[in-house]
């Protein structure tokens, strides 16, 4: 257990004290990706693709399609972007939040720190994208993805 911080006097403040040496070693685990994700990675890397390929493929899982047609529909409206990235945009903009949830609930479980929901989701948002960033580096995922992530805090 690593020593605890002298200045932390709330458990917030231990929880994110034991984890950021981790962020700052990018030290996370990737999550396996679900098979339909991994499948539009596949798909937008492939330059004889199609939207409608892509789109019957997102199709398959109803709530996934919906969740990315919403994103994407204001990522192509606003910012005039190629279909296909907005589509994997959409669907990858929220991948570092399961990664912070898992990495802070091991981490205020090896330090004692009762953590509880509200502080959990406050560790979420602040550490979401910059995890999200690591898994999209780590994966080789697109530069726009990286942005994507950066910008939908």
């Amino acid at each position: 257990m690593p020593p605890e911080c002298p200045t932390a006097s709330t458990p917030i403040e231990k929880l994110e004290y034991a984890l950021l040496p981790k962020l700052d070693r990018g030290n996370i685990e990737l999550p396996l990706l679900p098979q339909v994700a991994s499948q539009v990675m596949a798909l937008t890397s492939d330059p004889a693709a199609d939207a409608a390929k892509l789109s019957s493929l997102i199709h398959q899982d109803q709530a996934l399609a919906a969740h990315v047609l919403r994103i994407a529909n204001s990522l192509t409206r606003t910012r005039r972007v190629n279909v296909e990235s907005a589509f994997l945009c959409g669907l990858l903009h929220g991948i570092g939040k399961p990664v912070v949830l898992r990495m802070a609930a091991t981490v205020a479980h090896e330090q004692r720190i009762r953590a509880d929901t509200p502080m959990l989701r406050i560790v979420i948002d602040g550490y979401d994208s910059r995890v999200g960033c690591l898994i999209a580096e780590k994966r080789g995922l697109p530069k726009q993805i990286v942005e994507v992530i950066q910008l939908l805090r």
